[in-house]
């Protein structure tokens, strides 16, 4: 007796039939239509502005100077958080879908990290002002690690709510 090897449902090839698991072979979802050229592009320009604060949030430590640009950048951080999550969500509403929305969700987790960053920085300040006053008379490879050994001693003795001894206090 032949065995009987077990089929798959036959499949509905009508065009208006429901598809397994939803999806479409036009790569629509069901109900919703895919968004016109003119839609996705609406969609998308707040996606350009959360770009460019986000790279200007990253640019701004990376001059040098000094403060109030710690909050500046944090400051653009904040914004880009702000613009990023109201562009993820004009995207995904409007059903744009592909690499955007990872991307916004991986920029908007780097839009935190620099938010976070910026406010330790804030906090620990007068740690990174001696750091960078240290740095600006360091003259040498030996000298720069000498302010990056004091920065972290500053950092871990704030950090575990330490006093400085007097001496260097002045």
């Amino acid at each position: 007796m032949p065995s009987r090897r077990p089929t798959a449902p036959r499949q509905d090839r009508r065009p208006d039939a429901p598809h397994p698991g939803g999806a479409h072979p036009d790569g629509a979802r069901r109900g919703r239509p895919q968004p016109t050229p003119e839609q996705a592009r609406a969609a998308t320009r707040p996606v350009m502005w959360f770009s460019l604060v986000l790279l200007t949030a990253v640019v701004v430590p990376m001059m040098g100077v000094r403060w109030p640009l710690p909050l500046v950048s944090g400051a653009l951080a904040l914004a880009a958080l702000v613009v990023g999550v109201y562009a993820l969500v004009r995207v995904w509403r409007a059903g744009v879908r592909g690499a955007i929305v990872p991307t916004l969700a991986i920029s908007l987790v780097l839009a935190a990290y620099l938010l976070v960053s910026a406010v330790v920085q804030a906090a620990m300040w007068p740690a990174y002002a001696a750091y960078a006053d240290c740095t600006d008379r360091a003259l040498t490879v030996q000298a720069e690690r000498a302010c990056r050994a004091e920065l972290e001693d500053a950092v871990t003795d704030r950090i575990l709510g330490q006093e400085a001894p007097a001496a260097d206090r002045s």
